[in-house]
């Protein structure tokens, strides 16, 4: 019967022993390199920056939310006078200082109204009407004008409200209903341009430089 002894007694001797087999030598080529890995790990995001990117988020959720009720606050001040409002000023403002943020307040601003008023033709205007304007006032922040160009956009703007709100109708009803919708609403649209001009002259520039004042003073970076 082989024992555990008996079977370590059979191990040949070391090369230190007598009679024992030479081992061979141990060289640097010899020693086998540690297993590489075969696909790198992602290298994890520093637990400082995260917090940062959360608390931009916090932040940025934070600023959309004020403008939004600013905008609702403005456009339910002035209900009572026909095609006399303040969201076009506040849009431009917005997204002349808070840039491409104002697309998601221009959707929530939709819902919210369509949540109070309900569903009709105007939701699918707001759709397109506001989110128009945002991108003219990116494209004018670019080049850097001077504030009469902001005025002269919003009056031009009240000016063809009724022009582009009669798309839908074009569909609905037809060129003929279309049209004479437009034509029908050209008044107002007089009023609404003239409204807006006169607005953006006496509020724009204070509003700009209050903004400006106010993302200096929370360290707000241009967007």
């Amino acid at each position: 019967m082989v024992t555990r002894l008996n079977w370590c007694m059979k191990v040949p001797a070391r090369s230190n022993e007598p009679g024992g087999e030479p081992m061979p030598e141990l060289t640097q080529e010899s020693i086998p390199e540690p297993v590489q890995k075969t696909a790198q790990e992602p290298a994890k995001e520093p637990k400082h920056e995260s917090l940062r990117k959360a608390d931009q988020t916090v932040r940025n959720i934070a600023i959309m939310g004020v403008m939004l009720a600013i905008i609702e606050a403005g456009k339910h001040a002035l209900d009572f006078l026909p095609n006399v409002e303040l969201v076009t000023l506040f849009f431009m403002l917005f997204t002349k200082h808070f840039g491409k943020k104002t697309y998601l307040v221009a959707v929530a601003f939709t819902l919210i109204e369509t949540a109070i008023f309900g569903i009709h033709n105007w939701v699918i205007m707001y759709l397109y009407m506001w989110p128009g304007l945002i991108t003219i006032v990116l494209i004018l922040r670019k080049k850097e004008v001077e504030v009469f160009a902001y005025c002269m956009l919003a009056a031009v703007f009240g000016l063809l409200f009724g022009l582009f709100c009669s798309i839908p109708y074009y569909f609905i009803g037809g060129p003929k209903v279309g049209f004479a919708w437009w034509i029908a609403g050209i008044p107002y649209d007089l009023v609404h341009c003239v409204a807006n001009f006169v607005i953006s002259v006496v509020l724009f520039k204070p509003l700009d430089m209050a903004l400006t004042k106010i993302r200096q003073s929370l360290k707000i970076a241009d967007a």
